[in-house]
């Protein structure tokens, strides 16, 4: 066992309109997770960052602290007193996964840790497992962009690159919705012909991005599943998706849950795009942190300690 292991963790946004659950993309959006040795038993917790840190638990209910004592359990090794050190830039329950970033940052470091035990699929197993869904894990280790799926027995998953041209401007604004406020506004049926629309728009979204060809992008990424039920939950959605799509954002969609909303572009197009939604922030009273993001294509890779 080495004495201290660290990763760096993208951020990630997940669905991409009507991939729900299964498509995720990572992001130059990174937090950082630093697990050592320290003792026989026993946890200690530090967290600095550019984000509300308050929400972050610095005892054993700690979620990256879970994840990594599950590595220790699949590997049959005793759990010894872990020093956790965690630096994060992507804010909590905003809809960029904050708790996929937490599972694989921890699973992964305590994998390194350990001198890497675990298999690539056992990991995202696990990481499944944990989260519940696989799009933003899988997005968050792999990097890329991820369609995923999760059978009983392991997770299936593609990874592409997306195009170089491509930008994600995020509005992240400065209030949360967590993923389980927003998984209750969903029905939990929907019509046939809901689900068709869905359908046939995942592989069109899939290719547009990895070409880079965002003519007609925003019909392409619209959903009949989860956004409708999850916009009134986002301060004037219409307004500001508007103002992104005036500006030349191709598409604008929730970023996973919720409430940040991404605008996607071409990079010629991407700071016209911020811009304007600085604009109408102020303009409609609400604050918040735009940003201009490529898209990760490393995943979660270690780091020197």
């Amino acid at each position: 066992m080495r004495n201290s292991a660290r990763v760096r963790v993208p951020a990630t946004t997940a669905n991409l309109g009507p991939g729900f659950d299964c498509l995720g993309m990572a992001l130059k959006l990174y937090n950082e997770v630093e697990v050592s040795r320290e003792g026989d038993s026993g946890v200690v917790i530090e967290a600095t960052g550019s984000v509300d840190l308050e929400p972050i638990s610095r005892d054993a209910r700690n979620l990256v602290y879970r994840a990594a004592c599950r590595v220790f359990e699949i590997a049959k090794e005793p759990i010894p007193g872990l020093r956790i050190r965690l630096v994060v830039n992507a804010p909590l329950a905003r809809g960029l996964g904050s708790s996929a970033s937490a599972i694989v940052g921890g699973i992964a470091a305590a994998n390194m840790l350990l001198e890497k035990p675990l298999s690539v699929d056992r990991i995202l197993t696990e990481m499944v497992r944990m989260e519940g869904h696989p799009d933003n894990v899988a997005a968050c280790y792999l990097g890329g962009l991820v369609v995923s799926l999760a059978l009983e027995n392991g997770v299936v998953y593609e990874k592409s690159e997306p195009a170089p041209n491509i930008r994600c401007v995020l509005m992240i604004p400065d209030y949360e919705l967590s993923t389980a406020k927003a998984r209750q506004a969903i029905p939990k049926s929907i019509p046939l012909k809901d689900a068709v629309f869905n359908i046939a728009r995942v592989p069109f979204v899939l290719e547009r991005l990895k070409t880079g060809s965002v003519h007609g992008l925003s019909e392409i990424m619209d959903d009949r599943l989860h956004q409708p039920f999850r916009k009134p939950l986002v301060r004037d959605y219409d307004t500001i998706a508007s103002e992104a799509e005036a500006a030349g954002a191709a598409a604008v969609v929730l970023s996973g849950a919720g409430p940040t909303m991404l605008a996607i572009c071409e990079d010629s197009a991407a700071e016209s795009v911020a811009t304007a939604l600085r604009s109408v922030l102020t303009s409609i009273g609400q604050t918040g942190r735009v940003m201009v993001c490529e898209p990760d294509l490393q995943g979660t890779i270690g780091v020197n300690p």
